[in-house]
């Protein structure tokens, strides 16, 4: 498929839908994060960095997830590297959900190692589910939408906010 990226990404509703087609699964994401979390039974890396600093500190996971990656961010983009606008609804949405779970207090953390393996399974299924956006329903949502895959672009941070604010001349 023929596809012409320079007519992706010109005006704030191409902007728009595209980063709301990017960030359709980052919900599901953050609570496949807090699941594995409740499973009590180990972490991902990042996230015993954001928990370890969570069980010192006063701040909430989804506080010290976002500042973490803001800084990460930053200095990916003093380093030269591309941001795009699903990035950093990523730091934001993934944080923010993970600690609507906490608040919401749904599940508590697993005491025994089967139910923490069983819950662990569960939260990387769902995690999976939020990263690839492939259950029968969004791929009817995405066919409603017209979505086709092959058509996310990546646009830096910059890129997009000239054509927010008219500078893309």
């Amino acid at each position: 498929m023929n596809v012409n990226y320079s007519e992706k990404n010109k005006t704030p509703k191409q902007i728009g839908g595209n980063t709301l087609r990017a960030a359709a699964g980052l919900p599901l994401y953050g609570i496949g994060v807090y699941l594995t979390i409740q499973a009590n039974i180990g972490v991902a890396p990042w996230d015993c960095l954001f928990l370890g600093i969570r069980n010192h500190t006063v701040l909430s996971y989804g506080f010290i997830t976002i500042c973490l990656k803001v800084v990460i961010i930053l200095i990916d983009y003093f380093i030269g590297e591309r941001i795009g606008i699903g990035t950093i609804v990523d730091a934001l949405v993934v944080g923010l959900t993970v600690d609507a779970c906490n608040f919401l207090d749904f599940l508590p953390p697993r005491s025994s190692l089967v139910s923490g393996i069983l819950l662990m399974f569960f939260g990387l299924v769902v995690n999976g589910i939020g990263a690839l956006c492939m259950t029968p329903i969004m791929q009817l949502v995405f066919q409603r939408m017209h979505f086709v895959p092959e058509d996310v672009i990546h646009q830096d941070f910059l890129g997009s906010f000239r054509v927010l604010t008219g500078r893309n001349r």
